[in-house]
């Protein structure tokens, strides 16, 4: 069976890679990393201490880095609009496309994502004391080595990782406690505490760290996505 997996992996791998060397594949290509890194600058923004219209003129400056990929991007971030920097990052890009003024938060998660917005402006030590503060056993758990936080450059891992305290799973109802950005506190703040270094004094905000874990929210698949969305 191992034999036959194996075999099947290098097929389709092949068929892949031949694929993206026709003119047709690399075109697609080039359109999806045009879409992801103008999303990644727009999240980069939406992360930075700028309020929303030095923020928008700034991803502005920054659209003819990928002139065809805006529209793409677009549609990509208003797909995740289940959090406060996803749902920022599609209201200052659209914004950007349009000319136009930022769209404020849909009242229907308003407070949902302002409660994420000062989580993710605090430091990360006091990021996390706040979320063990609503949810001791955070304490308890172990930190992890380094390594774990630089295992997957795209930055994105599963919030299952720690069941029922913090992320997609947890058993709470704290609106913060169940975010991905929960998550990706307690996974930076554990794995920064593997080494023997000390973040205490670390005034960065989280939003704006180079080095930190994110959650996505891929980690709902197969149970199905019920997290308010933003709909503005």
């Amino acid at each position: 069976m191992g034999f036959i997996t194996r075999s099947i992996g290098r097929r389709i791998t092949k068929a892949l890679d031949d694929v993206a060397r026709t003119p047709e594949g690399k075109a697609a290509l080039e359109r999806v990393q045009g879409q992801m890194a103008l999303a990644d600058i727009a999240l980069e923004i939406a992360g930075s201490g700028l309020d929303d219209s030095s923020a928008c003129a700034e991803l502005r400056k920054r659209l003819s880095e990928h002139p065809r990929a805006a529209g793409d991007a677009i549609e990509h971030l208003g797909a995740l609009r289940t959090s406060y920097l996803d749902d920022r990052a599609y209201r200052l890009l659209t914004a950007a496309v349009d000319d136009g003024a930022v769209r404020p938060i849909d009242p229907a998660v308003r407070g949902q994502f302002l409660a994420e917005a000062k989580l993710g402006r605090l430091p990360l030590k006091d990021g996390f004391e706040y979320l063990a503060s609503l949810e001791p056993r955070l304490h308890d758990l172990p930190p992890r080595r380094l390594a774990d936080l630089r295992q997957k450059p795209s930055g994105f891992t599963s919030s299952r990782s720690e069941p029922g305290l913090v992320g997609a799973w947890a058993e709470s109802s704290h609106p913060v406690l169940n975010t991905d950005l929960a998550a990706s506190v307690v996974k930076t703040y554990l794995a920064v505490k593997g080494v023997e270094r000390d973040d205490d004094d670390d005034a960065t905000p989280f939003f704006e760290r180079r080095q930190r874990t994110l959650t996505g929210s891929f980690a709902l698949f197969g149970k199905g996505d019920t997290r308010p969305r933003a709909q503005n």
